[in-house]
């Protein structure tokens, strides 16, 4: 019989698996799976994610998006003739609820019109989701049903070509590739 010390039998049941408590899970990095939209998809990403509630990827329906925690800021916008009030989820809590480390999105619109967006970009007090514009839920007509849309006016940096080529309306989808590298427009 081998000589089974107390050192050697702990190392040999660390290494055994255990089950993560729910709670756990998350910190251990095994991320919970999304629960599906129960309303319209507004926006569907796509890539390696570690969090996905479709075969597609993760689709966020309104509330989803809203569960997110909801920014307002009022900006201008080379689009519009005055400031507008913008409200929608940051790009950094969808970035944070997914899991995501590092690479590049391809925002795409209905039209197909496409922009690189480096997950750079995805910092508190950036740009966000916008659903509403000034209290109004955007329509398809009014740019909707998402604006990726940068707060211009508090940060100076955000006055940029490249911040403005980067406000996609109309967005529906977010193409997320690690192994892109960070670009500036596209």
């Amino acid at each position: 019989m081998p000589d089974l010390s107390r050192r050697s039998l702990l190392l040999g049941m660390s290494l055994l698996p255990l089950p993560l408590p729910a709670f756990g899970r998350e910190a251990a990095g095994v991320m919970a799976a999304l629960p599906p939209p129960q309303g319209e998809v507004l926006l569907t990403v796509t890539g390696a994610l570690t969090r996905s509630n479709s075969p597609e990827g993760a689709l966020f329906d309104r509330e989803m998006l809203k569960a997110l925690g909801e920014v307002e800021f009022l900006t201008g916008t080379p689009w519009s003739e005055h400031p507008q009030r913008f409200r929608g989820p940051s790009l950094y809590s969808l970035v944070t609820a997914l899991g995501l480390k590092g690479g590049t999105f391809t925002a795409r619109a209905l039209n197909d019109y496409s922009i690189p967006v480096p997950l750079s970009e995805a910092v508190e007090g950036g740009p966000i989701l916008a659903m509403e514009i000034d209290g109004q839920v955007l329509s398809l007509r009014e740019r909707g049903p998402l604006w990726l849309i940068y707060p211009f006016d508090d940060i100076p940096a955000y006055r940029s070509e490249v911040s403005y080529i980067r406000s996609i309306w109309q967005l529906t989808r977010l193409e997320w590739d690690s192994a892109a590298g960070e670009t500036q427009a596209g």
